[in-house]
């Protein structure tokens, strides 16, 4: 049976409920952390088993960083912008020193710059790890959420060896990074991997061949191409209507120009809601290798094994912390910046776009 639907009242002709009456109950729900939002409560009016009126309170937590950090120095702030984004702190910490680097012309040393973006692939495919099993779980699908979870906690041990911390790493420093990789470092990486390219194998056969995920999630979520710049979708929801978005070639920044790799771009849809279930699977198994364990990461840490290895003394102390630029802010515009336009910008972005990220 059905329920119900109640009908819309424009809030100008909502009547407050009388609480002098004793037909209502005022209960609070929370304060509690429904992902997202943040911390937030619930004031409830219940007349019965209905919820007659609800105002939200938000709280103060994940907000106003702009304005704590206006009344700190900068290095002060460098600890608080990583908890900004808790699945993916290492970006944060990127951009805000990247931002530092910039404006105070310091030229990052490029062992520093292989070991910032191994940090940034890593916590990428934790974040994916998180994220695939919080959807699998909105779809009842509780074992793949303990599968992704699992795996997602050997990355997060990779990176407690790497900077001591699990969450939050606070390993991109402004100038470089706080250390080089310890002995043996790179090959429990590798292993790692392997590991989760076969978890992933699993979660492909049992999330995106199931029936219960297909009859709920065919039809949903159609992004049209033409919205991707028109709204500023980014990431997998941009490559997944069809267009090839990824700033890690389009801005060409930190090792990624030496590395080589292509956009796992999907058919016009999103992968885990497709239209019809061939494409479903087809682009859901692209999304879930591509995003989770491509061989670009494989790439990446030759990449960086080479590196270690053509650093003086065999790798052993190479130079992991700027020194300024001869040639000023240019030097370090140079790390992140990228290439195919005179302003580093992709041809894509508009140009009130320009203007802010000039």
């Amino acid at each position: 049976m059905s329920r119900a639907k109640a009908p819309y009242i424009a809030p100008a002709e909502r009547a407050a409920p009388d609480l002098d009456s004793g037909k209502y109950l005022v209960m609070w729900q929370g304060p509690n952390h429904p992902g997202i939002t943040g911390n937030m409560s619930l004031r409830l009016v219940i007349e019965g088993d209905s919820v007659v009126d609800c105002e939200t309170h938000v709280g103060y937590l994940h907000r106003g960083f702009e304005k704590l950090m206006e009344r700190r120095l900068w290095m002060q702030n460098f600890p608080l912008v990583c908890r900004i984004a808790v699945p993916e702190p290492d970006f944060n910490e990127y951009c805000y020193a990247a931002a530092l680097e910039e404006l105070a012309g310091i030229e990052v040393p490029d062992k520093a710059v292989w070991l910032r973006t191994l940090s940034l692939e890593m916590i990428r495919l934790a974040s994916f790890l998180m994220w695939i099993g919080g959807q699998a779980g909105a779809f009842g699908h509780g074992t793949i959420a303990q599968w992704s979870v699992t795996m997602r906690d050997y990355v997060l041990d990779l990176f407690e060896e790497l900077t001591g911390g699990r969450i939050y790493h606070m390993y991109i420093i402004p100038g470089g990074v706080r250390g080089d990789v310890p002995a043996g470092f790179l090959r429990r990486v590798l292993e790692t991997m392997d590991t989760v390219r076969k978890n992933l194998d699993d979660i492909e056969l049992v999330m995106f061949h199931n029936v219960v995920y297909k009859m709920r999630a065919q039809g949903l979520g159609y992004i049209p191409p033409d919205w991707v710049d028109q709204y500023g979708i980014t990431g997998p929801n941009a490559r997944a209507a069809g267009l090839p978005r990824d700033l890690r070639k389009d801005l060409g920044y930190l090792a990624y120009p030496r590395l080589s790799f292509e956009p796992i771009v999907g058919a016009g849809r999103l992968p885990r809601q497709a239209a019809q279930p061939a494409a479903l699977e087809d682009s859901g198994r692209r999304n879930l290798r591509g995003r989770g364990v491509h061989p670009r990461r494989v790439r990446l840490l030759r990449g960086i094994r080479r590196r270690r290895q053509a650093a003086p003394g065999g790798g052993a102390r190479p130079q992991l912390h700027a020194r300024r630029g001869a040639d000023g802010a240019a030097g370090a515009r140079r790390q992140h910046r990228g290439r195919g336009r005179p302003d580093g910008q992709p041809a894509y972005l508009s140009a009130r776009n320009r203007e802010v990220t000039a």
